[in-house]
Order: structure tokens, then C-alpha cells, then sequence
């Protein structure tokens, strides 16, 4: 089993060179789609997409207006640097986490969403 350590490496400069993005985009769609499905009309205060990747499901639920805040939580820096680089409307906060420990306000109620491709987890769905 790979450590925390090990994602790190491996995705730190994964969305750096763009060549993912056309990739992202389809997936996204597929995953707002699977949203969609999930929350029925509902609208949230805050919506945290955890795993973020280059924010391309944070950038259509913006467009959507499913949330009235965005987060995103990302493993890797390059991530976090094309998500900036979006400039996301309704995005209020952005962390890199090390992929084993939660940055997750348990103070208030939101929405989170680990929605990832299933070559990369195999925990996906909504809590």
C-alpha cells in the first residue's frame, strides 16, 4: 500500500503541463452530472470538493450555481495552482492537504464531495 508520501510525489506536478485538462473536463461533466442526481435540487451553503484535481467539477458547479460557497481540498500543488488559476467566482478557500489527514470543518454542515476517477480511489460518492 502506497504512503501518503508516495501520492504526493506522484501527483505534485500531475496538471502542471495542461495535458490532463481535456480529460478533467469530460470526467467533470460525468460528475456533475452524478451531483446532480445525488442532491435533487438541493441547494448548500458550502460545497468542499475534496481530491479538487485542476478544478474543473469546483469550476461547473460554480457555473451551475449549486453552492453558495466552494471549497477545495488538493493533494497536489500544481492542482491548487491551475484551480487559482481559474478564478472560480464563488470559491472562498483552497488547501493542500497530505491525503491522509482531513481538513474538514466538523463545526458546520456542508457538502462534501470526493468525486474522483476510479483509477484514483476507490472511495467515491458523497458524505
Amino acid at each position: 500500500m502506497a504512503h501518503a508520501g508516495s501520492i504526493i510525489d506522484i501527483y505534485d506536478d500531475y496538471y502542471a503541463d495542461g495535458k490532463v485538462a481535456a480529460k478533467r473536463d469530460i470526467a467533470s461533466n460525468q460528475s456533475v452530472g452524478h451531483i446532480e442526481a445525488v442532491v435533487q435540487g438541493q441547494f448548500f451553503d458550502r460545497i468542499l470538493d475534496i481530491g479538487a484535481g485542476e478544478g474543473a467539477v469546483l469550476d461547473k458547479l460554480n457555473r451551475k450555481g449549486l453552492g453558495k460557497k466552494l471549497g477545495a481540498v488538493e493533494i497536489s500543488k500544481s492542482g491548487v495552482e491551475a484551480i487559482k488559476a481559474r478564478k472560480i467566482a464563488k470559491l472562498d478557500s483552497i488547501d493542500v492537504f497530505d491525503g491522509i489527514t482531513s481538513l474538514i470543518p466538523t463545526s458546520r454542515s456542508i457538502l462534501g464531495l470526493p468525486f474522483t476517477s476510479s483509477n484514483t480511489s476507490s472511495t467515491n460518492g458523497c458524505f
